[in-house]
């Protein structure tokens, strides 16, 4: 699977220089600036995607990665704690001071 990566990523770049340098020829002609700058503007958007496929996958989306292994140390960490908690006896909660002084506030 890394292997299939390296190749798209390595001819997708080839893809995209090819593009960044076509747009920067059409750019210099005043006359087809046009269609120059959109060309250079996709070629650079291709050059970020073809780099994205070099890097593993915890790297290019770090956003995601860290999302799943945020929720995954949550959920070890809910389970220590309700290990820890089963022999410690229950209480009820009490009602605190707060709940006496509230007409008071009103």
């Amino acid at each position: 699977m890394r292997a299939l990566r390296m190749l798209l990523g390595s001819l997708l770049w080839i893809v995209s220089g090819l593009l960044v340098l076509l747009g920067v020829l059409l750019s210099v002609t005043l006359i087809l600036a046009p269609l120059g700058i959109p060309l250079f503007l996709l070629g650079k958007k291709l050059m970020g995607a073809s780099v994205r496929l070099f890097l593993p996958r915890a790297v290019a989306h770090p956003v995601k990665k860290g999302r799943k292994s945020a929720g995954d140390l949550a959920g070890s960490l809910h389970h220590r704690a309700g290990s820890v908690t089963q022999g410690l006896p229950s209480r009820k909660r009490s009602k605190g001071p707060w709940k006496k002084m509230k007409g008071a506030f009103a």
